[in-house]
């Protein structure tokens, strides 16, 4: 599974290196913000369902003799649409408007963020049933059409010499890249997976105990992770935003390591025992020497990472990097905190998510007059650090 996250990080990574080396920089953060804005309504609109179905389907297990779930596939699949499709238009309008965006930019929001919704149910599925192999694979899928869709529309640009938009050609690209993953990803998800069946009251009422919470859990961690670019883009500039989203997605190679973690965790700990659970989150303590070498490495080259890898353009990033770096970090170690109370007291995480918003958003609006895009990396680290030490003291509180 880790293999997976992390071989569909890498070609996520070198596409936007592509990216930043073949486009302006102002083109760049132009795209950067536009998929910040898929990537966001279809956060929000999903509502946390796919984590909230594999807590699900793993305590099911536990409580009912046969399997239940086809109810909870059919329930999913009613949640998307009856609840979800409202909130996603309401979404998209709202980037829409507040920026003065395009109607090709609504569009493509929308069904980028609709494709990603499905995309996300069929990794649920197989998280559930832990066919990791799948799960790792189909991670990786989107972003092969996506490198694939930047190479044929910038090489193709450059070599017929063509007079074409090439952010708008760019933009058609990705979302386009999109619907063709979904649809691969569904015809390779074993169809016995995605059977439905009309659900019971009773299951109707075990799938959403609990909904509420997770959905405003989720909408705390995408304002959290994704706030920033839209500070950016609102008090700077395109450019900015450029800076900002190369150093992030170089920052992002640690959060993978914790995505995996919160993956593998919510699966077992929502079927162990308390003790068991203990026994997993104590051997996290492990990877500390780790995170503190690799800081001290990254406070004193990243200014010439950032240029090495994305160009010069991008090289006075580094502090960016270091800041954003030093946050994810972390997270390596805490992330399974969080798994522990997502399948057992999920309105633990909600606190901590709400304090992390207020905490990250009251601090860059502070910082981003005077120091820019390292204003919000400093933010967004504060946050962070205050959502360890409180993730720390619950649970620590919790297995006494």
């Amino acid at each position: 599974m880790f293999v997976g996250t992390s071989l569909g990080a890498a070609i996520g990574f070198i596409s936007n290196v592509f990216l930043a080396r073949s486009i302006s920089i102002d083109n760049f953060g132009q795209l950067a913000f536009f998929y910040t804005c898929i990537v966001t309504v279809f956060s929000i609109w999903e509502m946390g369902f796919g984590a909230h179905y594999v807590v699900k389907v793993n305590q099911s297990s536990e409580l009912y003799t046969e399997d239940r779930t086809k109810e909870m596939n059919s329930l999913y699949h009613r949640v998307k649409i009856r609840y979800g499709l409202p909130i996603g238009l309401i979404l998209t309008t709202l980037p829409v408007y507040i920026y003065d965006l395009s109607v090709l930019d609504y569009f493509g929001i929308f069904i980028g963020a609709l494709c990603l919704i499905h995309h996300k149910f069929l990794l649920s599925v197989c998280q559930a049933k832990e066919d990791w192999v799948r799960f790792g694979f189909f991670q990786c899928v989107p972003m092969l059409y996506r490198i694939l869709a930047y190479a044929l529309i910038i090489i193709g640009v450059n070599f017929f010499n063509l007079s074409v938009d090439m952010l708008i050609s760019i933009k058609i690209g990705l979302f386009c890249s999109l619907m063709l993953s979904v649809i691969s990803t569904e015809n390779l998800t074993p169809k016995y997976y995605l059977l439905t069946a009309k659900s019971s009251a009773s299951m109707q009422k075990f799938l959403f105990d609990g909904a509420i919470t997770q959905a405003l859990i989720n909408t705390a961690i995408v304002l959290f992770s994704r706030i920033d670019i839209f500070l950016l883009m609102y008090f700077i500039d395109s450019e900015d935003v450029a800076l900002y989203f190369a150093a992030n997605s170089l920052a992002m190679v640690f959060p993978l390591i914790t995505r995996s973690l919160m993956s593998f965790y919510l699966q077992k700990i929502s079927s162990s025992s308390n003790r068991e659970a203990s026994n997993l989150l104590g051997k996290q303590l492990n990877y500390l020497p780790i995170i503190i070498f690799t800081a001290s490495v990254l406070y004193f080259s990243g200014d010439y990472i950032m240029a090495l890898i994305f160009g010069q353009s991008y090289g006075s990033g580094g502090n960016i990097l270091t800041i954003l770096s030093f946050g994810y970090l972390g997270g390596i170690i805490f992330t399974p905190f969080e798994a522990y109370f997502y399948s057992r007291n999920a309105s633990v995480v909600l606190k901590i998510k709400i304090t992390s918003v207020v905490v990250m958003v009251a601090f860059s609006l502070a910082l981003v007059g005077a120091y820019g895009a390292v204003g919000i990396a400093l933010g967004l680290m504060l946050a962070k650090l205050i959502g360890w030490l409180m993730v720390t003291f619950y649970y620590l509180r919790e297995v006494k």
